[in-house]
């Protein structure tokens, strides 16, 4: 199965931002992610897969991905809140961001959000192409990406 995703990004024309983007094939998320690489973010985008079960009286989504990148250092890092893909229920939820052992040199600060200022760790910085990847898997899963690590988040 492949989710349509809604997507929530600064677009840099008139487009109502508050209104999320929907994303339905693997180009079009390329797409997407080429553009807001190469278009400064005042805040991370924010995924959530469409067909993914919404909770409480207003109907969110029971999960949300969130990314931001760095096109010049070609580096970029993920965060994931909801359910835990290794452990699943309705009470194993949590909230992770990218891991990984081999700390990108040089990596600009990534943000979480950019209003707090809130940063990644610097162990989340990957390379833009696991991300990328990542990205698709959970277009297609719905589910936190497991073609990269993860590590809790913990907002100190």
């Amino acid at each position: 199965m492949t989710y349509a995703l809604d997507v929530y990004y600064y677009r840099h024309d008139d487009a109502d931002s508050d209104e999320p983007t929907i994303v339905r094939t693997r180009a079009e998320l390329d797409s997407l992610i080429d553009y807001i690489a190469s278009h400064e973010q005042p805040n991370p985008p924010v995924l959530y897969a469409r067909e993914r079960p919404r909770r409480g009286r207003r109907q969110r989504p029971d999960h949300q991905l969130t990314f931001d990148l760095s096109a010049a250092a070609d580096v970029g890092a993920l965060a994931y809140l909801g359910e835990d893909p290794d452990e699943p229920g309705e009470n194993a939820t949590g909230a992770w961001v990218t891991h990984t052992e081999l700390p990108v040199g040089d990596a600009p600060p990534l943000y979480l959000d950019k209003h707090v200022p809130y940063q990644f760790p610097t162990s989340s910085a990957l390379p833009l192409e696991r991300v990328r990847a990542a990205l698709h898997e959970f277009m297609t899963t719905g589910q936190r990406p497991r073609c990269v690590q993860w590590q809790d988040w913990v907002r100190s």
